[in-house]
């Protein structure tokens, strides 16, 4: 069974054929006083160490993500990342994960919330959470974001990823969880837009009732699966794109804004307003799938 990233520690797996696993207990021969423990929500310092090397060849070689702005990126404390989702299988959460983690000046771990749809999908659910995915909910957004960590949260939800192929390039509505613990904890609301992550899995169908029957809340039908099997989420060579856009300060509104519904639903609405603008920006900069 998959773990479900609940906010105790996720039971670790051991997947002998897997040459990242491999690479990780080969790690762990390392001194005790020199080896990271597992924290509470499951990631696993080692094997993410050892993950990392394989998503930066995905980023740099393969997908050649362009990633812009970021000086808007703080180097230290709390602040909240909000972007567009554009794949269902979560590749924009680590792409912008990476982006931050290995080329952003300050080098900072960012923690993603996936949807609950990638809690439940086998083999990949306890890849993200060893990596440092935590599910996304609003107790572990608060709690981290109280440690003063650099959070990923998609307003859109799963919906976002799992949009059909006519609305691919579409920013929907944000729920307004996002805003408000935002203004609960003082974090800054920084805007993320990613482009081209769309058209790696396109949406044709959403099978919702075959999905429920084998206990998924979504299966998206794309032109390569269910057809080829798991060769059909090998992502094709399409160039993808990040923008982070300026923060948004929190900590000068009045108190016990979090509690005024209209003022939580402006400010949704104009970081989502802002990622689309973002969005646009990054759709004008691409020639070709193929080359960017």
């Amino acid at each position: 069974m998959a773990p479900d990233f609940k906010l105790s520690s996720v039971k670790r797996r051991n997947f002998t054929g897997s040459w990242i696993e491999r690479m990780a207990r080969w790690m762990r021969m390392l001194p005790d006083d020199l080896m990271p423990a597992i924290d509470d929500f499951g990631r696993d310092a080692v094997y993410e160490a050892a993950a990392v090397r394989v998503v930066d060849v995905l980023y740099r070689r393969w997908l050649r993500v362009r990633t812009f702005g970021f000086e808007n990126v703080p180097p230290e404390g709390r602040a909240l990342l909000a972007s567009n989702h554009a794949n269902w299988l979560a590749l924009d959460a680590m792409m912008i994960t990476i982006a931050i983690q290995l080329y952003h000046p300050a080098h900072r771990e960012v923690r993603a919330l996936v949807d609950r749809f990638t809690a439940k999908l086998p083999w990949w659910s306890v890849f993200l959470a060893r990596t440092g995915n935590v599910l996304g909910c609003p107790e572990n957004a608060l709690r981290l974001l109280e440690r003063d960590e650099l959070i990923l949260v998609f307003p859109e939800g799963a919906r976002g990823a799992t949009k059909p192929l006519r609305e691919r390039h579409h920013v929907m509505r944000f729920g307004e969880g996002f805003a408000r613990i935002a203004l609960v904890t003082g974090a800054p609301i920084i805007p993320v837009a990613v482009e081209g992550f769309e058209d790696l899995h396109p949406v044709l169908h959403n099978a919702k009732k075959l999905a429920k029957k084998i206990g998924l809340p979504d299966l998206p039908i794309t032109p390569t699966f269910p057809w080829f099997g798991l060769l059909g989420l090998v992502p094709p060579p399409i160039k993808c794109f990040i923008e982070f856009g300026r923060p948004i300060p929190t900590d000068g509104f009045k108190p016990g804004a979090a509690e005024d519904r209209e003022a939580v639903i402006k400010l949704a609405e104009k970081v989502r307003f802002i990622v689309q603008n973002l969005r646009e920006h990054l759709r004008a900069r691409r020639k070709s799938l193929v080359s960017g």
